[in-house]
């Protein structure tokens, strides 16, 4: 019957099509009002369950004239439930007026919401405690950070490694602490009545090594490193001016300040000994019995003494620096590269031209030979890279710049000219290394002293010449000043010579042996190199030399001789010649006997004696057990 109702188009109850559609729209009505009704349920379920209320709030965007807003309460309250914790301060629109849609949106965006207000909250906090100010000191002068790029794209100068790491122990050893115990919390908190202060603190603070007060020198160079930091704030318009006027960012330095810094400074060399200083590079250290010459140390005193060169620029020296000037007969200068003047950013003001004495280039070209050294290698140095560029640098240990002042002084106090007496290298023999530099200490004398005495001379020389000095000396120059430097780099070559070098090299020349000496030295060194030439083991038995040529020189075979030619080898000399009824012109070795085996022959002696003595002065040497 049922299949017989449908086939003929009417249902069980009588109905029509159109009255069925009819019951249909009403049902479908009847079920949207029953969704309205259970989502109004639904809602203060999921209000108590999830923690959220919604709100109307007016709006002409809408087709029911409101939307609705969400707030949650706080799901981290301590020890209760989520529902009971406290409402969190912010409201989010839902986008709808429609409450089922609202109730959906609040429970499926609860998390993120609540996360991204934490995290606004305590951004807002740890600005409000300093943290996110104290961050931004600290990171500052890290390497290529966003600070320093920005320093860098609007030409300040860029702050090499070393600097950085002062900038930061001042930074965390005395900023921090004081910007925290004046309640300092964010950079618009730096006013001028805290900036003076800070200058103040550290005026009275000490440094942490030795307890002692802080230099002005050092507390204006760690200002300095703060002032950038305020003037970067001032750049982006974070702060409205800068704490402190002209000339007031730094301490005060008064006349007894730099009075106390110059008697702080290396003291120069005794200017009277000075003469002929550098005339001669034998035994200037080494082994003298075996060969054994270093001529660096005495290249290093000579670069610095009569060139005035600083220690990073004589290591950054390379062969192909020592330049020729064409046409000019022993016409030659080095090219040293100068961070000083290079802080201009201007074409040739990165280097300067130091003209070289000829006695000098002859020196450089013995050890350039004997060293067999290339075109691009380093004179001295050794190459390192460079921590904040990366390139390839020269460097010299710092010993051998100690060895080279310790020999220069060992000479400076020998009275006597070198080569003059007999007995130089007894003299020099008889140094204790040990108490010459505790004495170089006491008198403030380092390899710096040279760099000191080189500018003190050359300004006495030519007191109108202050530029010059300026310029050899390798200052940076005020602005005023930096034409005369770049005018000096670019003029050409022979003008550069005849102009200013000529000037150096008349300089120079005080410290440079005379033609005599000069020629004396050439002959030393020659019988010398012959000698080792001929020595099968690398050493020299100059008491074994100096017998072979005296056999030109009979002497009765007696005690009383014996003994004079161990105690006094240069009295026993001449009482030979006496004997043979000789002047020393008349004995073609009597010169490399005076000169070269009686020096030697007294500088063992010495150096035996103190052995000995150094053995007889500690009785629990090994030695006396084993004998």
């Amino acid at each position: 019957m049922k299949n017989q109702a449908l086939s003929n188009g009417a249902y069980p109850s009588g109905i029509h099509l159109q009255s069925l559609l009819k019951q249909v729209n009403d049902m479908l009505l009847t079920a949207r009002a029953l969704v309205r009704e259970n989502g109004a349920v639904n809602y203060k379920k999921a209000k108590k369950q999830y923690g959220f209320r919604l709100r109307r709030v007016p709006s002409g965007d809408y087709g029911a004239g409101f939307y609705y807003t969400v707030t949650y309460k706080d799901p981290d309250a301590p020890k209760e439930a989520p529902e009971t914790g406290k409402w969190l301060g912010n409201r989010v629109s839902t986008g709808t007026d429609d409450e089922a849609e609202a109730v959906a949106f609040a429970i499926e965006n609860r998390d993120s919401v609540v996360r991204k207000y934490k995290e606004r909250k305590a951004g807002r906090a740890e600005k409000n405690s300093g943290e996110a100010f104290y961050r931004m000191l600290r990171e500052y002068y890290r390497d290529d950070s966003k600070y320093l790029r920005d320093d860098r794209a609007n030409g300040k100068k860029d702050v090499v490694k070393t600097q950085r790491h002062k900038f930061d122990r001042f930074i965390e050893t005395y900023l921090i602490p004081y910007l925290r115990e004046n309640n300092v919390n964010t950079i618009n908190d730096v006013t001028r009545s805290v900036y003076a202060g800070l200058k103040t603190h550290m005026l009275g603070a000490k440094g942490k090594a030795k307890g002692k007060p802080l230099a002005k020198k050092t507390i204006n160079n760690g200002l300095m490193g703060f002032t950038r930091i305020l003037e970067y704030h001032e750049r982006h318009e974070l702060i409205t001016r800068l704490p402190y006027g002209d000339g007031e960012a730094c301490v005060s330095v008064s006349h007894e300040d730099r009075a106390k810094t110059r008697a702080n400074q290396p003291s120069i060399l005794p200017t009277d000994k000075l003469a002929g200083i550098l005339q001669s590079d034998i035994f200037f250290s080494g082994d003298h019995d075996k060969g054994e010459f270093d001529p660096v140390p005495y290249l290093l005193g000579m670069l610095c003494l009569a060139c005035g060169m600083r220690n990073s620029e004589i290591g950054r020296l390379r062969v192909c620096d020592i330049k020729r000037i064409k046409g000019l007969e022993n016409a030659y200068y080095l090219e040293a590269f100068n961070h000083k003047t290079k802080a201009h950013n201007r074409e040739g003001a990165e280097y300067r031209k130091i003209p070289l004495h000829p006695f000098m280039v002859a020196r450089l070209r013995e050890y350039i030979t004997s060293t067999e050294k290339g075109k691009n290698d380093y004179l001295f140095g050794k190459p390192v890279v460079d921590a904040d560029t990366g390139e390839t640098d020269g460097k010299v240990d710092r010993r051998l710049f100690e060895k080279a002042v310790l020999e220069l002084y060992k000479r400076i106090k020998i009275k006597e000219r070198l080569w003059e007496t007999g007995d130089m290298m007894g003299a020099l023999a008889a140094f204790d290394d040990k108490g010459l530099r505790k004495e170089m200490r006491e008198n403030k004398i380092s390899f710096y002293s040279m760099r000191h005495t080189f500018q003190t001379l050359l300004l006495t020389m030519y007191q109108d010449k202050v530029i010059l000095t300026d310029y050899f000396m390798g200052h940076k120059p005020q602005q005023a000043m930096l034409a005369n430097y770049l005018h000096i780099n670019r003029v050409d070559e022979a003008t550069f010579w005849n102009e200013y070098g000529r000037y150096l090299v008349d300089f120079q020349a005080q410290f440079m042996p005379s033609a005599k000496q000069a020629e004396r030295r050439d002959f030393v060194r020659g019988y010398m190199s012959s000698l080792w030439d001929k020595s099968e083991n690398g050493s020299v038995d100059v008491f074994e030399e100096f017998n072979r040529l005296m056999e030109k020189l009979p002497v009765p075979n007696d005690a009383e001789w014996a003994d004079e030619l161990y105690t006094d080898p240069a009295s026993f000399f001449q009482k030979a010649l006496e004997y043979n009824g000789l002047n020393e012109s008349d004995s073609p070795d009597a010169r490399m006997i005076r000169e070269v085996l009686i020096p030697l022959i007294q500088a063992q002696m010495v150096k035996q004696s103190v052995e000995r003595e150094s053995l007889q002065d500690d009785p629990d040497d090994d030695f006396f057990d084993s004998v």
